[in-house]
């Protein structure tokens, strides 16, 4: 395994514009100690801060990683909120609007819309429903678990399950 440190780096001013503050570049350099990213340093410039990350701290990977951890650092609850200013108005997109009307129509005549898993077991996608295993279903390398075990190849298994759990 590689357990060597390695160098990230955050644009001051992205720093301070993604959390909402003002902060100085000398104080980031503490935050970031604080946090583990030590040493850290700020490029001539200042506009600049570059952290050493250690092998324990796999989750930073990009800017906002660190951008992250200076906020964590500085404490969520001395930022203040603020409402972002917008320019626009947000709606829901013509397709979302028709498919709300139909699931509401559809629900009226009486049925009902199930949402199931997008994987199975081979044995509730084939065996249990008498159906001969054409190697049409895509199979997980690495399944977690012989319940997740390949992709459906129809709704029917998804269904079923769903059913029996609902009636017992």
């Amino acid at each position: 395994p590689d357990l060597s440190t390695w160098s990230a780096s955050a644009d001051v001013e992205s720093v301070c514009s993604t959390i909402g503050i003002d902060l100085p570049a000398e104080d980031m350099l503490k935050l970031c100690d604080r946090m583990q990213l030590g040493p850290a340093s700020l490029s001539d410039d200042k506009k600049t801060l570059s952290v050493t990350v250690p092998v324990t701290r796999s989750d930073i990977m990009h800017e906002v990683d660190i951008i992250e951890d200076i906020a964590i650092a500085y404490g969520f609850n001395n930022i203040e909120r603020t409402v972002p200013v917008s320019h626009r108005a947000g709606k829901e997109l013509a397709i979302n609007q028709l498919t709300d009307l139909l699931r509401y129509e559809v629900s009226r005549q009486g049925y009902m819309e199930i949402l199931s898993l997008g994987l199975c077991s081979k044995a509730e996608n084939f065996e249990l429903l008498n159906r001969e295993d054409d190697g049409s279903a895509v199979v997980l390398s690495n399944p977690k678990t012989i319940e997740f075990e390949v992709v459906r190849t129809s709704l029917i298994p998804g269904m079923l399950k769903t059913l029996a759990c609902n009636l017992s």
